[in-house]
């Protein structure tokens, strides 16, 4: 009988790790979860369980994500975002096994108006987005088998996400106050991780193309209002209060971090290896379902 294929990922109570974790059984793929109870990547060496265990691919779906705490931790963020990755890199070229990371929309400004694609130059307006930066490069200009995986608005049923906090708008306040002025592709994490999962594949097999850069979302624009709005409707034919939506700009939320207003990813570059971003109405709608009644 063949041995399944040891996948190590970095992370365990993040929306990725844990889509990762509820993936249909996959008879040729066995999992290892790293978190922080078994390693602290902000103090060790992330590349330790990486020799320790020996696995056929790595995917690092951990990293500091609180945007406005990283203006506060820069020596936390700069640690989890872009040395961890930097010695994860190192240790999957010691062992010759590919490595997927994961990173984010926010190293772009929001400039440009019109989706990004790889090719554009990433300028983050914030600590957050300059470490994530700081950590793609750190793979990219390795010599590790690699990909690079930048992603947006990721939503599911079991975090702490934008649709947690509509979620307990329910029942609640009359009105609510979203940001109407911030454009991106939400991602649903089930898809993520999917997506994730193949690259990491593709590259096991030794596929050139699926090495370098690339952007993975759900297949349309949204924003926040629009999200809301369609959280809300399912509540209300579901018997719910909900409340009215009051559009406000960015602005309106003071915070630590600037915000960029536009990150629009293209996916045409994953979308040429054979995958294909799925509506992002039709993911929510199928997350919504998933919750109790």
């Amino acid at each position: 009988m063949t041995q399944p294929l040891k996948v190590l990922v970095f992370g365990r109570s993040g929306q990725l790790a844990r889509a990762l974790a509820a993936l249909r059984p996959r008879p040729e793929v066995a999992f290892s979860f790293v978190g922080r109870d078994r390693f602290d990547l902000s103090t060790g060496d992330a590349g330790e369980p990486i020799r320790d265990l020996r696995p056929d691919a790595v995917i690092n779906a951990s990293g500091y994500t609180a945007v406005d705490g990283a203006e506060r931790d820069r020596t936390e963020a700069e640690r989890l975002n872009e040395t961890a990755p930097r010695l994860m890199a190192e240790a999957c070229i010691d062992l010759g096994i590919p490595l997927v990371h994961v990173s984010t929309d926010y190293v772009f400004d929001g400039g440009k108006y019109a989706p990004y694609t790889e090719d554009d130059p990433a300028t983050p307006l914030n600590h957050y987005g300059a470490t994530k930066r700081a950590g793609e490069v750190a793979v990219l200009d390795s010599d590790a088998r690699a990909a690079v995986v930048r992603t947006s608005w990721v939503f599911s049923a079991t975090a702490q996400n934008f649709l947690g906090m509509l979620l307990r708008q329910l029942d609640g306040p009359d009105e609510a106050k979203m940001v109407a002025d911030q454009h991106a592709r939400p991602t649903y994490a089930p898809d993520l991780a999917e997506g994730v999962l193949a690259l990491a594949l593709k590259l096991i097999e030794g596929e050139a193309r699926a090495t370098g850069l690339f952007h993975l979302t759900g297949a349309d624009d949204a924003t926040r209002v629009l999200m809301a709005q369609r959280v809300f409707d399912w509540a209300r034919s579901r018997g719910r209060k909900a409340p009215a939506i009051v559009p406000v700009a960015t602005s309106a939320f003071p915070a630590a971090a600037v915000r960029p207003l536009d990150t629009r990813l293209s996916c045409q570059r994953i979308e040429a290896i054979g995958m294909t971003p799925r509506p992002w109405r039709e993911r929510l709608d199928l997350c919504l379902r998933t919750l109790p009644a």
